[in-house]
């Protein structure tokens, strides 16, 4: 359990560690010059749509791919009988769950009004989850050589996936303040 808690937060904060370096070397070879004599329209569109698609699926797409992978989870209906004693004992709790599934519900028979996905929880693969990492926009020493306004654009496109991708604590927490403060009289 504790392996997976360190996995997911290695996981979050590497969604924040992309290289934009290496991105724009990566598609540098669509930044035509505009002097070129062979220069196309989609010239002054392919970097950054290709930044683009990188940055989506790296968002919007793996979001998507993890809440079907998670949909695809099929939750135990069966418990050991030390962890039922124990579940029957702690009943009337309140839990705070960092899991996107109904493991405590199903599993163990806690009640939804007791349980605060703080993340959300999945129940259809078009639910909407909280899931990312605490850097707010792209690194401020990249030097990617602006003035070229598909550069610029580009680099637009980064900074949006950044704010896509950032899952702000303290605005979850706010949200949620009536748990904390009273969770019998959460929901």
């Amino acid at each position: 359990m504790c392996s997976k808690r360190i996995y997911g937060r290695i996981f979050e904060a590497n969604l924040a560690n992309i290289d934009v370096e290496l991105m724009y070397d990566y598609y540098s070879d669509s930044l035509v010059s505009y002097a070129d004599d062979n220069w196309s329209d989609s010239y002054h569109h392919e970097f950054q749509y290709l930044i683009e698609q990188d940055t989506s699926n790296m968002s919007y797409g793996l979001i998507s791919q993890f809440v079907k992978w998670i949909c695809s989870i099929e939750v135990p209906t069966k418990m050991s009988e030390g962890i039922a004693k124990c579940f029957t004992e702690v009943k009337d709790s309140y839990y705070l769950n960092f899991n996107y599934t109904p493991t405590l519900q199903i599993l163990y028979g806690i009640d939804d009004e007791k349980v605060l996905h703080i993340h959300n929880r999945v129940v259809h693969e078009r639910s909407e989850i909280i899931l990312g990492h605490a850097v707010g926009k792209p690194p401020s020493n990249l030097d990617l050589g602006y003035g070229d306004v598909r550069l610029d654009e580009a680099y637009d496109l980064i900074t949006q996936y950044y704010a896509t991708t950032h899952k702000s604590t303290a605005s979850v927490i706010a949200k949620n303040q009536a748990f904390f403060t009273s969770p019998d009289k959460y929901n």
